[in-house]
């Protein structure tokens, strides 16, 4: 019987597993892949193209897109071994503090569902032990200490370093932004609004002018509607909040009239309003 059976093994071997190594060509194939799974609610058949998007990216920004695209199929799994990997490196590589925020509270509940508070605690205080610095440590201690109310002491410390950090790694992240914008012509407006951006979450709202001013020296952006209605948002939002208001407004009402359609064209006439409200 063996003797009949085996080969048939062998062959489905033969052709099944070519057909898994090689099932994506590149990067942008597997998240189109994990993008149809999801299209089609079914989450858990999304770990295995989002995975190999993990494997096939080339830079952290899409190995960034990559993890977050997996956090879905990751909650449904009964151990939290890979949900806290994808989430750490959101942690270590998110380019904004509200995505940072975002993923630490995500993390702190996910492990509070589970019951694993007092082990998560103990698992990233050494980390924390082993590098003061890092930014995933840092941030779930900082929101795991925020769920046990006899914490409230550490919760601070970790509060504190948590923003200490954010300031630096929004820094690095202007800084890649400003490189960027040097290294391409075609994308040197969106990039020096981004870096303007960052600059202004690094809390230095000199280099967050001064990059805003090279982001209209370079642009306008022109790529698509869309794309240019954010960067004038975005620069309105920088103006607004250093102190020019003349400047926000010409940017808010340029972002008005380039919003592709009127749900893009509501959340600007409000910051224009509001802003408007505001001029002495």
């Amino acid at each position: 019987m063996w003797n009949r059976i085996l080969p048939s093994v062998y062959v489905l071997l033969f052709f099944a597993w070519p057909l898994q190594a090689a099932e994506y060509k590149d990067y942008d194939a597997a998240m189109r892949a994990g993008g149809i799974s999801l299209r089609e609610k079914q989450v858990a058949a999304s770990q295995e193209p989002f995975e190999a998007a993990v494997k096939l990216a080339t830079t952290d920004k899409d190995r960034l897109k990559a993890y977050q695209a997996l956090l879905g199929a990751y909650r449904l799994l009964p151990d939290a071994d890979k949900m806290l990997e994808a989430q750490e490196f959101i942690l270590r590589n998110a380019e904004t503090t509200a995505a940072r925020s975002l993923a630490s509270r995500d993390v702190a509940s996910f492990l509070h569902q589970r019951g694993k508070t007092d082990w998560a605690i103990e698992r990233y205080e050494a980390r924390v032990q082993k590098d003061p610095n890092d930014p995933a440590a840092v941030g779930i201690l900082a929101r795991v200490y925020a769920l046990k109310p006899d914490q409230a002491q550490k919760e601070a410390i970790y509060e504190q370093k948590a923003k200490e950090l954010n300031l630096v790694l929004a820094a690095k992240v202007a800084e890649r932004f400003e490189k960027a914008a040097a290294d391409s012509m075609k994308l040197a407006a969106w990039n020096w609004k981004e870096a303007a951006t960052a600059w202004l979450e690094a809390n230095d709202k000199v280099k967050a002018v001064a990059a805003a001013n090279k982001a209209i020296a370079t642009g306008p952006e022109q790529r698509t509607p869309i794309l240019a209605y954010y960067w004038h948002v975005g620069l309105g939002d920088v103006f607004a909040k250093t102190g020019d208001t003349k400047r926000g407004i010409e940017q808010y009402e340029a972002a008005i009239a380039s919003a592709p359609a009127a749900a893009f064209r509501q959340p600007a006439e409000l910051k224009l309003a509001t802003l408007k409200a505001a001029k002495p």
